[in-house]
């Protein structure tokens, strides 16, 4: 889930057409090849090889793509999927597959916020769906009224970043963001309006995508990363403690983005 999200720290993704890219995610996946030789445990040997899968998956798609992600984002992802891949110190308590664990994990993840909870992803629409809907509309309302902090960052439905997505994965989030919106607007507007401003969604500025996808509570980070793959649900999912090395560097990465991205206004989210 090192994502960075080509975007990674506090950058997220833009796409010139050149072949940089490619020769620098080559050079990434050489690296990080390299340095899950020799893991210091099972942990760190699968982080490795899935970081490291991701960045081949990126390496050969970006021959094909019609543009490639380049610029400083790139040699940030490129850091940090290094530095994750060969340490289990770095946090990393299990390696699976994003859709491998069951509702009872994430509906887990949401129930754990009372002070925090940050979002960041595509449309994150699987949250609103009918097994995560209510731990997950909860969890924000419950945040909110403790005085502590909820924030969702989403694409930008119609930016270009979305229309790059249209032509090489043929995919449309603009409805599914949209089903995300209006979920969290409804609950906003039953949260006390001084309390309101507890809530915030945000969108990517509208030549960014997300390249990694993080649930982030009070305690823990639930991370995947995106990079270039035609699907996001084989993509590798690793939960971190929040206080570990990995978990403070995305947290602070959510920041940094988070003051970028513009906020919307929850109060003109309508049905119709």
């Amino acid at each position: 889930m090192l994502w960075k999200y080509s975007c990674m720290p506090s950058r997220h993704s833009r796409w010139p057409g050149t072949l940089t890219v490619s020769v620098l995610v080559g050079v990434g996946t050489v690296f990080v090849g390299a340095g899950i030789t020799q893991p210091t445990n099972t942990v760190a040997f699968s982080l490795g090889a899935g970081i490291r899968s991701s960045l081949s998956a990126s390496l050969i798609l970006g021959f094909f793509a019609t543009r490639q992600v380049v610029d400083q984002a790139a040699e940030k992802l490129l850091q940090l999927e290094s530095a994750a891949d060969a340490r289990s110190r770095y946090g990393a308590t299990l390696v699976d597959e994003k859709y491998g664990r069951k509702p009872e994990y994430w509906r887990r993840v949401t129930t754990q916020a009372s002070k925090r909870l940050y979002l960041i992803g595509h449309a994150l629409d699987t949250w609103v769906q009918p097994e995560f809907r209510e731990s997950f509309i909860e969890a924000i309302d419950r945040v909110a009224r403790s005085g502590g902090s909820v924030c969702v960052i989403t694409l930008d439905p119609s930016g270009s970043a979305q229309d790059r997505i249209a032509d090489t994965r043929g995919i449309d989030y603009s409805a599914r963001i949209r089903e995300t919106l209006l979920a969290i607007a409804e609950d906003y507007a039953r949260v006390p309006k001084g309390l309101q401003g507890n809530i915030e969604v945000r969108r990517l500025p509208e030549s960014e995508q997300p390249l990694y996808m993080a649930v982030i509570n009070d305690v823990s980070l639930e991370y995947s990363t995106y990079l270039m793959r035609m699907s996001t649900k084989t993509t590798m999912h690793a939960p971190f403690a929040i206080s570990s090395p990995f978990g403070s560097t995305i947290l602070a990465d959510f920041g940094a983005l988070r003051e970028r991205c513009p906020r919307l206004d929850l109060t003109q989210v309508r049905s119709d």
